[in-house]
């Protein structure tokens, strides 16, 4: 992965000199040194070992120069830890030109002479260096083995700095393999030592690490705070080689995160940084992610133009990792170009080097490609079993986002056989995975959902050794697990809110206390403490209102569950607790959006879209509920219009008012969705549907906050005010309007407008 590069080209450092600070008085000093002391001897070597280590991230040609002339001497005199420390420096430089085999054989001809003399501190990092190298070359569990023994070293050596690059290391490790808990306490004892010390260059090196970590389990805001953090650092030292790194993981998280714009930039200072050195590690990835950057904005040659200046780089200088990243990566575009025969032929082989070098990432990636190409050839069956062979090995892994991507695959394949049990279980999935990477509160819930998902890993571990097991004792097992946790889950939310109401309270009480004895003392504050007075009991009724839609949203579906015995089929009750279970916490969510927006403007991320993507991730949200009630949907849209929105927000817009629209339609009838553009580039979308209608009194209410649709029509859905709240607040904020119009003659549309809309012919 492109992160092992990073971690490669520290380590070098670990027991050197630091040259963060006054870095080129540092320099100058050792060059007057060496100027002063012609004498080819051990002196001199430590001078020219010490110069060229100064040298190596800013100017290696500086570096190999005074390494050359201290190799000339150390073959003249008998000097083996300066012939040692020489043999480390030219495996960084080696490192820095990307020859690592070089980097290989240097550190073992060092590791070899600090044996024969017992250098323990050579041999610490002689270990460390090569269990690096061996990580680079997929080779997981021996490079911790090494990192292991040089750590034993450098504990006995009392060396804070050394032992705060192995651990740091060790956290990348075990994340790599999926041992997250691990790996964080490893990467937080890391960051806490470099602190402690104030060593500059180990604070970079563990942030980076510790944002490793955070991005391999999904939790994107930490990685990116972290890897910026060390980019900075990098910049303040001048460390050309290591902030072209930091500037590609910084950039690879605006990709996931869909901000091409700031992800570009990084990956520019990234290219000017590495191309400074002619570091050809970073000239890799930053063309990697600029590829990738290009494939997500549909320019497909420029991207291709990207990816083969990696693939071809990656083959250079040997780095096998980074060679199947690009053979993927070009296999990406073929599929989105329609060339899925050279696709395939692409996929094949990052499979076959993803197994040789045992590197699972890339080759579950793989399998979700070749799945796409066997759907998109509408061989189903195929299909099927590599979206599945792709999903079991992400969950193995318990790697969040491969998890996700996984899973909304495996939904759609395993609904095209007529699996829909096990297409519901996998949306439920891929909606979980995916909402715990986007929702801009992950970095509060990401605790909860690592647990919630390690609980469905092991409740899927329980079933399969209980296979054999009677079915129906299995099933009602599975109810009573269902019942609980959307039990728990609404309680723990219901009490979340009576503590905040309460807290409210205590400091409404308090808050008015002080306001009448200021009224007394001072008349003028008179209007501000009856104004803010005001705005505490709007706030409390406010969350009052709240409380009291959310407990009744609540009962419904608990009461449900508690007479789940009405209904016959034992498949149907299995399927409904799923489903009650997703509608809860979707309207937790919405509940929680709503209460967050009341206090502070949304935060929206905007960028052109394509409103057919936004439109069809909506329907398939609701696509369980409009085949319960036999309904199509009919999408009509003018030509291709992008508008410039926050395509997560709006896509939520769709969802809520689709919901809608399924719940109160007629059965076997049609929603319908048109979108039009103005003149005045103003998009307008209308939603419609035939079904119980809105009386003309309650359309003039209907968008205040928490009202409920109230249709005329008996149906067996029931609609919850905070859905439309939500939509009205993300549509005000995006400068739109909405509304709606209903009669019993031509049914139901509800409709919104966006401004800064474009059609592309």
């Amino acid at each position: 992965m492109r992160v092992a590069f990073y971690f490669i080209c520290i380590f070098f450092h670990i027991t050197s000199t630091p040259i963060s600070q006054a870095q080129s008085s540092t320099i100058d000093s050792i060059e007057r040194q060496l100027s002063n002391h012609s004498i080819r001897d051990s002196v001199r070597v430590d001078l020219l070992n010490s110069a060229a280590e100064a040298f190596q991230n800013i100017n290696p040609q500086n570096a190999f120069k005074h390494l050359k002339e201290a190799g000339e001497i150390v073959e003249e005199i008998n000097y083996p830890k300066g012939k040692a420390d020489y043999y480390d420096q030219m495996a960084m430089y080696y490192y820095v030109i990307s020859e690592f085999c070089k980097v290989q054989e240097y550190s073992n001809k060092s590791l070899l002479i600090n044996q024969s003399i017992n250098n323990q501190k050579g041999l610490a990092k002689n270990y460390y260096y090569i269990g690096k190298i061996q990580y680079f070359q997929g080779e997981v569990d021996k490079a911790t083995k090494f990192i292991k023994q040089a750590l034993r070293i450098n504990i006995a050596l009392k060396d804070s700095a050394s032992i705060c690059y192995n651990y740091a290391s060790l956290g990348t490790n075990y994340a790599d393999i999926g041992n997250y808990d691990l790996a964080l306490q490893y990467a937080e004892l890391a960051l806490e030592i470099a602190t402690k010390i104030n060593d500059e260059e180990a604070m970079s090196f563990t942030l980076n690490n510790l944002g490793v970590v955070y991005e391999h389990h999904g939790n994107w805001p930490k990685a990116l705070e972290c890897y910026q953090k060390s980019f900075l650092i990098d910049e303040r030292q001048n460390n050309y080689k290591d902030a072209s790194i930091a500037a590609s993981n910084i950039a690879h998280i605006y990709i996931v995160e869909s901000n091409y714009s700031d992800a570009l930039k990084y990956c520019l200072k990234g290219l000017g940084y590495a191309e400074e050195i002619g570091f050809k590690t970073g000239l890799c990835y930053n063309y990697e992610y600029m590829g990738r950057i290009y494939t997500k904005k549909g320019a497909y040659d420029k991207a291709w133009e990207y990816q083969n200046k990696t693939l071809k780089l990656q083959q250079e200088i040997g780095n096998k990792q980074g060679e199947l990243n690009a053979l993927r990566d070009l296999a990406n575009i073929l599929v989105l170009t329609d060339k899925l025969v050279d696709a395939m032929e692409l996929y094949n082989k990052a499979v076959n080097l993803s197994q040789t070098i045992s590197y699972k990432r890339t080759e579950i990636s793989s399998y979700i490609g070749i799945s796409t190409i066997y759907d998109k050839q509408n061989k189903h069956t195929e299909a099927y079993l590599y979206s599945k062979k792709a999903y079991l090995m992400a969950t193995e892994l318990d790697d969040i986002q491969l998890i996700s991507e996984s899973a909304k695959m495996l939904a759609k394949t395993s609904e095209r056989l007529g699996l829909y049990k096990e297409a519901l279980g996998a949306h439920i999935a891929f909606k979980t995975m995916s909402d715990s990477l986007f929702n801009k509160e992950n970095i509060r819930r990401i605790s909860n959902l690592e647990y919630e998902y390690k609980s469905a890993k092991e409740k899927a571990i329980a079933k399969r050794e209980q296979d054999k097991k009677d079915r129906l004792q299995e099933a009602e097992l599975k109810k009573q697990k269902a019942f609980r946790n959307t039990f728990i889950v609404g309680f723990l939310f219901m009490l979340l809110l009576v503590v905040s109401i309460w807290r409210s309270s205590i400091e409404k009480k308090k808050t008015n206390r002080q306001l009448r004895a200021k009224n007394l003392e001072i008349n003028k504050q008179k209007e501000e403490l009856i104004n803010t007075n005001k705005s505490l009991e709007q706030l409390s009724q406010f969350k009052e209102d709240m409380t009291n839609m959310v407990i009744h949203d609540l009962k419904n579906p608990l009461s449900t569950l508690v007479n789940i015995d009405i209904l016959s089929e034992l498949d149907e009750k299995d399927e409904l607790i799923k489903h009650l279970s997703l509608r809860m916490l979707s309207m937790i969510e919405n509940t929680l959006d709503v209460y967050r927006n009341e206090s502070i403007d949304l935060m929206l991320h905007k960028e052109y879209k394509d409103i057919h993507g936004i439109v069809n991730g909506a329907i398939e949200e609701v696509g369980f509920l409009a085949r319960m009630n036999e309904l199509s949907f009919d999408v009509q849209v003018e030509n291709k219009i992008e508008v410039n929105s926050d395509a997560m927000v709006l896509r939520r817009v769709f969802s809520n008012i689709l919901s809608n629209a399924v719940k109160f339609s007629s059965p076997s009838e049609t929603v319908t969705i048109k979108a039009t553009i103005s003149n005045s580039d103003l998009l307008k979308v209308s939603v419609h549907n035939i079904g119980s209608f809105i009386s003309e009194e309650q359309q003039k209410h209907i968008f205040n906050r928490f009202a409920q649709v109230k249709a005329h029509a008996k149906t067996k859905m029931h609609s919850t005010g905070i859905g439309l709240t939500y939509c009205t607040m993300a549509i005000e904020s995006h400068g739109g309007q909405i509304g709606v119009n209903s009669s019993q003659e031509a049914g139901t549309t509800f409709w919104f407008t966006l401004p800064e809309a474009k059609s592309i012919i």
